[in-house]
Formats: C-alpha cells, sequence, structure tokens
C-alpha cells in the first residue's frame, strides 16, 4: 500500500516542499485520492501534506525504471565529454547512482491516480536499493 502517495509528489519537487513550514502545518490528513486531486484543483490551494493510502495496482512496463542520479544531490545525471555532470550541484565530475524511477498505478475505494517514484520512495516499497536491483540486472542480462 502507498501510504503517502502525496509526500512522493512532494519529494520530486523538493523545491515546493521545502517552502512548507512545519510550524504551520497543524495535522497530517488522510484523505482518499478523489479528495487528493479535489484539493489539488482549487485555485487556491496551498502546499499541504496529506497520507493518500491507496493499493498498488500496476507498474508501467516498457519504461525506464531507474536513472543515473548525483551521488550528492541524486538530481538525473548528465554526460560529458568523459565524466557525469550535474545541472542542479554544477559539478563536471560526479559519481553516478541509480535511482528509482518507476510509475505506478495506485487506485482505493472510488478513484484511481499514476504517481512516479523517484529516489528513495522506491527502496521504502521494494525493500532494495535501486544500485543493487541495476546490478542484479546487468548480472542477470550478462549471463544469458
Amino acid at each position: 500500500m502507498v501510504k503517502e502517495s502525496y509526500l512522493v509528489r512532494m519529494n520530486a519537487n523538493l523545491a515546493i516542499a521545502n517552502r512548507v513550514d512545519a510550524n504551520v502545518v497543524t495535522k497530517t490528513e488522510t484523505v482518499t485520492i478523489g479528495e487528493l486531486f479535489s484539493y489539488m484543483k482549487q485555485e487556491d490551494a496551498k502546499v499541504a501534506w496529506f497520507a493518500c493510502i491507496a493499493t498498488i495496482g500496476d507498474v508501467a512496463h516498457g519504461s525506464s525504471w531507474y536513472y543515473i542520479g548525483s551521488g550528492g544531490c541524486h538530481t538525473k545525471a548528465t554526460k560529458g565529454p568523459t565524466t557525469l555532470m550535474c545541472k542542479k550541484c554544477g559539478k563536471t565530475d560526479i559519481v553516478g547512482v541509480a535511482q528509482y524511477l518507476a510509475k505506478i498505478s495506485v487506485y482505493d475505494n472510488d478513484d484511481q491516480a499514476s504517481f512516479v517514484l523517484f529516489g528513495d520512495v522506491g527502496h521504502e516499497l521494494s525493500g532494495k536499493k535501486a544500485s543493487e536491483l541495476v546490478a542484479r540486472y546487468f548480472e542477470v542480462i550478462t549471463n544469458l
């Protein structure tokens, strides 16, 4: 079950999430997918934290399930002439680390939604780091 689906979105948008003032937050609310969407569509909606409990129905197939990110900030690394670079950090020689990138379909009693999981969220759901799964994947295809 995805217990913090809204937090997944916020973790993917840390610039927005970091604007949340913990002193202003009064409580975490559990909502349905429909209630979460209704809130997000409001013109005057403020940044808020919700716990959205849903069941994972499917993981999208046929697309990348990981990306190589900066070992420091986890932003997607870009290929330089001879090294990996990070646009966010401004570093031109970074150590790349595999990070999760998964699109999942979730549902509750009334609605369905798709979420994209980045970074550590996949680790929380699967119990394995993306780097472990990538290494295992390449080990398997090499031995075919």
